[in-house]
């Protein structure tokens, strides 16, 4: 392990660092596509995670970068694999007359939908083709004054403007001390295209009693705009920190494209359609810098068994850190066999965190024992290494000359 300082960090490989320490001028990037720890973990730091002054924490925009799920401490936590939140596409416009066409409605996430037909003349007064995704114009609906309805087909609706790209999300799991005091965290969603326009309603005739023009077609939905970044900081309830709130800019939506012109009547007396609406526009979400205390066991180690006696030993511990939660009970655990947990002989010791020391007593002489520093928090019981010891033979004399 090494601290970082400056540079790219392979999020295909597994990632451990001693710290984090960037000051003025170091950079943080990343590459490649993954969660950049052991086992679906965080990248692990061990010790402190700081950054300060102009440096620079820079998220990629990337479409085919999903966040994915870690594990922290055994608990799967997902970083934000939110979708997308399209706009909806405007809605055609009216037939003039029931023998007219209706405008399509302008796509939401897709192609936009063709105007309908004029029922009394399918053929000339057709409706207009939908608009392709992403951004097409849907095309005017047909209308042939000569025809006997009189009446014009709905325009097609827009389609949807392409939607921005989104940031990737990193997580870090610190095990040390957060202090983020300065610099810049970035990672911008782009913003999403402009929807097409719905086509226009095609035009009535000149019939006076019948002529209608068709509904225009409704204007595509907006892009939606891309998900800012999210930098997650996990680390232990314990640890210090000094946290500068800082966010991520989601990109804006594009505008939704306007609505078809409505088809009228080429007489006073014709009946032109409505027009369509125009498409909505959606931005993407803001992105985080987020941390997260996770509480987790105690970190206890057995330090030595000293003093070894026929009966009896001393043994030595210590707590480093309560997890996060308050040490319930502490002390050693001891057995003839390897790894004795609290359902063997236990030595309970008052306290919570810091070094501590107990006698083991009521052993028997001559015996080989193994003894495990333990303590409790409501997160569930750690352990210290175990360690192997053999009490001394018992000397009791057996004879006594008399003089």
């Amino acid at each position: 392990m090494a601290n970082f300082t400056t540079g790219t960090i392979d999020l295909s490989a597994e990632n451990t660092f001693d710290n984090v320490i960037m000051g003025d001028g170091d950079t943080m990037t990343f590459s490649n596509s993954g969660t950049g720890g052991a086992a679906g973990s965080c990248i692990i730091v061990t010790g402190d995670f700081t950054v300060s002054g102009t440096a620079a924490i820079t998220l990629r925009n990337n479409a085919n970068l999903t966040p994915g799920t870690v594990t922290i401490l055994g608990t799967a936590r997902d970083l934000d694999a939110a979708t997308l939140n399209y706009g909806a596409g405007g809605n055609g416009g009216s037939a003039g007359y029931v023998t007219a066409g209706s405008g399509g409605a302008g796509g939401s996430t897709a192609d936009g939908s063709n105007g309908q037909n004029a029922p009394a003349d399918p053929v000339t007064a057709y409706g207009g083709t939908g608009g392709a995704y992403p951004q097409g114009a849907g095309t005017a609906g047909g209308s042939d004054p000569n025809s006997p309805s009189y009446c014009g087909g709905g325009g097609g609706g827009g389609g949807a403007g392409e939607h921005g790209t989104s940031c990737e999300s990193v997580a870090f799991y610190v095990q040390g001390n957060v202090s983020i005091t300065g610099g810049t965290i970035t990672g911008e969603g782009t913003a999403g295209s402009n929807g097409g326009s719905g086509g226009a309603g095609g035009y009535g005739g000149s019939n006076a009693i019948s002529s209608a023009g068709g509904g225009g077609g409704g204007g595509g939905a907006g892009g939606a705009g891309g998900h800012g970044g999210n930098l997650y900081l996990f680390h232990l309830g314990t640890a210090a920190e000094a946290f500068d709130t800082k966010s991520l800019s989601g990109g804006n939506g594009g505008a939704g494209g306007s609505g078809g012109a409505a088809g009228g009547g080429a007489a006073t007396t014709g009946t032109a359609g409505s027009n369509g609406t125009g498409g909505a526009t959606v931005a993407g979400n803001t992105g985080i810098v987020e941390l997260i205390e996770v509480d987790t066991i105690p970190t206890i180690t057995t330090d030595s068994v000293t003093e070894i006696f026929a009966t009896q030993a001393g043994a030595s511990a210590n707590v480093s850190t309560d997890g996060g939660n308050t040490i319930t009970e502490r002390g050693f655990c001891v057995a003839e066999t390897a790894d004795p947990d609290t359902s063997d002989t236990k030595y309970t010791v008052s306290g919570t965190t810091g070094s501590f020391t107990d006698t083991l007593d009521s052993l028997d002489a001559d015996t080989t024992y193994h003894v495990r520093a333990f303590a409790t928090n409501s997160e569930g019981t750690a352990y210290g290494a175990d360690i192997e010891f053999k009490t001394i033979k018992s000397f009791i004399p057996t004879n006594i000359i008399s003089t």
